[in-house]
């Protein structure tokens, strides 16, 4: 994955989620080794340059690296009876028949063509996906869209978890705010490492080379990011990722569903990475598709679904367009209490759904990407 060597953790709600899809899931990652804490005593907040108090919050967060947290669910995934994976292989293009998806055209690495029947399909495609074009291509409606753009660059890099860094602590964030547009995030991971990111919008670069990421994390006011970089020993190179924007796709919106077909994860809703949401998100969309399931079978399923995962969404959206919203240079639709700088895109308001009630997830203002 594009995002495998940036830093990740999981929140509460995230942990939760994928307890309940695979049993067990919580404890498997504390015998892997994934640290984890308590999201306010164990972890260190830098709000508007000022260090939240610490206190105990009864929220977990763990500490696990984006390849460790995919092995362990594609290892309960293929463990399956009814689940088969096939790798090296690409869709090109979604099958519709009488209105309805009924499968996709794929291509191997070889590059052998097949049609794969489906009753559903289910686009996890990311940000690169193609669902509004294959929807435009057979003359379906396609989705309006939201966008809120930071130009987030972020840069991460690891290293040996050696005595007295982060002092026990399982990390710290310190959140960008207007004037002083960087970030920095450090989080214990499994393997004895340290994770350390930092992140800059609306023009700030964070660089790669030593000197330069130690004089960057120099300037942010909580210092232990600085502290690593100057410290601690490296055990890879320094990885840099660019975030244009965020997005959320009103599917919600559209009078007519494609039938069989459903999009989740980055191609519904991208966060930006700052808040690091998006796992967190996409387990508890998958909880939600198999709770429709559960309730009523696949009749009407795709209007059900993005109905409620509007509701899902308005939160978590709410929280990360809210952050960012907060700079005056960054275009979007402010609410009430927010002093109306720049112009939104679509020209709508920038909730999923139109009905949105307040989603029932647990959420913190930042954690990792």
């Amino acid at each position: 994955m594009p995002q495998g060597r940036q830093v990740h953790a999981l929140l509460t709600r995230g942990a939760l989620a994928l307890d309940g899809l695979f049993p067990g899931f919580v404890d498997a990652m504390t015998a892997a080794g994934v640290p984890s804490g308590d999201g306010q005593a164990d972890f260190s907040w830098v709000l508007d340059g000022r260090r939240m108090a610490p206190a105990t919050s009864g929220l977990r967060g763990f500490g696990v690296s984006r390849p460790q947290l995919e092995e362990m669910i594609r290892e309960r995934v293929r463990a399956l009876p009814n689940v088969s994976l096939v790798e090296d292989t690409q869709v090109d293009e979604l099958l519709i028949d009488e209105g309805r998806a009924v499968g996709v055209r794929v291509r191997r690495h070889a590059g052998a063509e097949e049609a794969v029947p489906a009753k559903l399909v289910v686009d996890a495609a990311g940000r690169g996906s193609r669902a509004t074009a294959w929807l435009r291509e057979a003359g379906c409606p396609v989705p309006e869209r939201t966008s809120v753009r930071t130009n987030v660059v972020y840069v991460t890099r690891h290293y040996k978890q050696e005595p007295g860094l982060l002092d026990g602590r399982l990390g710290t964030t310190v959140v960008p705010y207007p004037g002083q547009p960087r970030a920095g995030v450090v989080v214990r991971q499994e393997g004895e490492r340290i994770a350390v990111l930092l992140a800059g919008l609306l023009g700030e670069e964070p660089p790669t080379d030593d000197a330069g990421m130690v004089a960057f994390a120099s300037t942010l006011a909580g210092q232990d990011a600085a502290e690593v970089l100057r410290s601690g020993t490296p055990v890879d190179e320094a990885v840099k990722m660019r975030y244009p924007e965020s997005t959320l796709n009103h599917f919600d919106r559209l009078e007519r569903h494609l039938d069989g077909f459903l999009v989740v994860g980055d191609a519904l809703c991208s966060f930006n990475p700052i808040y690091g949401q998006g796992m967190t998100v996409a387990a508890m969309e998958a909880e939600l598709l198999r709770s429709l399931l559960e309730e009523d079978g696949p009749r009407d399923l795709a209007p059900r679904f993005f109905s409620a995962a509007a509701t899902l969404l308005a939160e978590p959206w709410a929280l990360a367009t809210g952050g960012d919203l907060r700079f005056p240079e960054v275009e979007g639709e402010r609410g009430p209490r927010q002093p109306a700088r720049g112009r939104g895109r679509p020209g709508r308001d920038d909730r999923p759904g139109r009905r949105a009630r307040r989603a029932r997830t647990v959420s913190t203002p930042t954690y990792a990407a």
